[in-house]
């Protein structure tokens, strides 16, 4: 009998990590082609910097190696493995800064030093090595929930837009904890779930962007309010807010669909800082709400007043790009879509 139960539990057991791997080789693959697809548009990109290629090519290389693992039963190498380990934390610490403009300056041989512990997957052993890898990111996940407790004191303008990098800290997390762990776990159990949270993140990012694109722009402005004092002690704030009216009821320069806070900030002969704080301070929301709460108002009047125009025409002429966008937008400020809106009040 307990020769029948030890069968059924190693049964169990094989099933059950047979399921984690497939899941884990599921997600190696979407991250894999995702990170591929992410090479490709930084190849456009004129300032892409070399952290930018550093993660995307340590995160590939990363999950390439999961699923080699789960297919082969063994690493491609076990050191190059453990160098794009210590690659993935640096790389995401100062593409961060970059996306939240947090730092004005790049320094080259400062961002070089990131990176030096590289080094350790050669001259190490790689017991010891590895574990260090997530040590190491630990230490720069504290930096993320630094940046996070900072902007708790704009908490009426972080909402929803904050909620990535809450998404990204508890990740960060669990991959912690994950990785000292190390000499607890199963090897094969370690690489599944590790390859299933990589994979997991790249997903809830898509997920994040199709549900708001304009979200990385949103936590940027948040991010620097919270890090930096005011930039308006020698701007009058009442005649450039009088002036950013006139040019969006005046001239409507929100249906223009490639506006820019730094585009708008030049016309009022304002800094982008400068007007995301004016923004933020004297209307209580931040510059990518406060353009589509205008669009949406100009929406609500098209909608009415020229019910023979599509929705989407509506939302392209007040300057949405696409007909997702308009109704997203709509939808979160109205509580309703556009349809529904001209059907109730015609």
């Amino acid at each position: 009998m307990h020769v029948c139960l030890a069968q059924r539990c190693a049964v169990s057991y094989y099933t059950g990590m047979e399921t984690i791997q497939f899941v884990a080789l599921l997600l190696c693959g979407f991250t894999i082609c995702s990170g591929l697809l992410l090479g490709a548009t930084q190849a456009y990109q004129r300032e892409s910097r070399c952290y930018v290629w550093t993660l995307i090519t340590a995160i590939v290389l990363v999950q390439f190696s999961h699923a080699w693992l789960f297919t082969q039963a063994h690493l491609p190498s076990d050191t190059l493995y453990i160098a794009a380990l210590f690659c993935i934390a640096p790389s995401f610490y100062l593409f961060a800064k970059a996306q939240l403009a947090l730092d004005s300056v790049f320094h080259p041989l400062r961002s070089v030093a990131h990176f030096l512990p590289v080094l350790l997957a050669w001259l190490l052993p790689h017991s010891v090595s590895m574990p260090l890898a997530f040590l190491i990111g630990g230490l720069y996940l504290l930096w993320l929930f630094r940046l996070i407790s900072k902007m708790r004191a704009r908490r009426e303008l972080w909402q929803r837009e904050v909620s990535i990098l809450l998404i990204a800290l508890f990740m960060g997390l669990a991959v912690f904890v994950l990785g000292i762990s190390i000499p607890l776990l199963d090897q094969q159990l370690f690489h599944s779930l590790y390859a299933i949270g990589i994979g997991a993140v790249f997903v809830l990012v898509h997920l994040a962007l199709l549900w708001n694109p304009n979200l990385p722009e949103a936590v940027s402005e948040v991010a620097q309010q919270a890090y930096t004092t005011s930039t308006l002690t020698q701007v009058d704030s009442d005649s450039k807010l009088l002036a950013l009216q006139q040019l969006m009821e005046t001239e409507k320069a929100y249906q223009e669909p490639d506006l820019k806070l730094a585009n708008l900030a030049e016309r009022l002969d304002l800094s982008g800082h400068q007007l995301s704080e004016l923004i933020n301070t004297q209307c209580g929301m931040h510059f990518s709400r406060y353009i589509r709460q205008y669009r949406v108002e100009a929406a609500q009047q098209l909608l009415l007043s020229k019910p023979s125009l599509s929705v989407l025409d509506v939302g392209m002429q007040v300057g949405f790009s696409s007909q997702s966008t308009f109704y997203d937008a709509f939808r979160d400020i109205t509580g309703t879509t556009p349809a529904k809106y001209r059907k109730i009040n015609l």
